[in-house]
């Protein structure tokens, strides 16, 4: 499996009217509809993210003709090929996985200070989790931690919140030997999830069988 991350931070407004070509006329309605110049040039960068590493998979020349429908738990599914992904993007930073065999699902968070954090960790976080959060040595970062997990796990299956975050508890993950891919990320496997952290995000990816990850981390891929 393939995950590519892009931060968008500092991407010019040329290069993103350029990568807005990729996108078809609804993903650009949507586009739109962005009050923050930040979050409208995030979203453009994960949908042209998206058609630009799934048009190398398919060999299709021309992205934006690419077609996506929804199964009927509303999960997004490229049409007329075998191949599974997931997108996640949050205020600067964008991550879409790819795999040919395993379906996933993937979320991204930039870490960052969480208003009314104690009545959001009461609403989605279980006993267990709001009990091992007053232990973390930051409440916030351990909050993102565990809703990428909770996330990744609920788009992977297409029921996204409606799953129900309260339904996937976390703790017990923590409870594993953390192995170490290099000096500022870590990896967590249970159940097919996997963690990976850098000092700015935290990201996630549920997956259905066991699987090799390769992360990329780069505005190059979209240039």
């Amino acid at each position: 499996m393939n995950v590519w991350i892009v931060p968008t931070l500092g991407i010019s407004r040329s290069e993103v009217g350029r990568l807005q070509a990729y996108l078809c006329p609804e993903e650009k309605l949507r586009a739109s509809k962005f009050i923050k110049n930040q979050d409208k040039t995030t979203f453009i960068v994960a949908h042209a993210l998206k058609r630009k590493m799934l048009s190398i998979y398919t060999g299709c020349k021309d992205p934006k003709k690419l077609r996506f429908s929804r199964n009927k738990n509303g999960k997004p599914f490229l049409v007329g090929y075998e191949l599974n992904f997931n997108l996640s993007h949050s205020h600067s930073v964008v991550a879409c996985a790819v795999d040919e065999k395993s379906e996933c699902g993937v979320d991204i968070e930039n870490y960052r200070n969480i208003k009314q954090l104690a009545l959001l960790s009461n609403k989605v976080l279980t006993q267990k989790e709001q009990e091992s959060q007053l232990h973390a040595e930051d409440a916030n970062k351990d909050f993102l931690d565990k809703w990428v997990i909770k996330e990744a796990v609920l788009k992977k299956s297409g029921e996204g919140l409606a799953g129900g975050l309260k339904n996937v508890c976390t703790v017990s993950l923590y409870d594993n030997d953390h192995k170490a891919i290099d000096k500022n990320r870590s990896v967590m496997a249970d159940k097919h999830i996997y963690q990976y952290k850098s000092s700015d995000y935290t990201l996630a990816i549920c997956t259905q069988s066991d699987c090799d990850i390769k992360l990329k981390e780069s505005q190059s891929y979209l240039l």
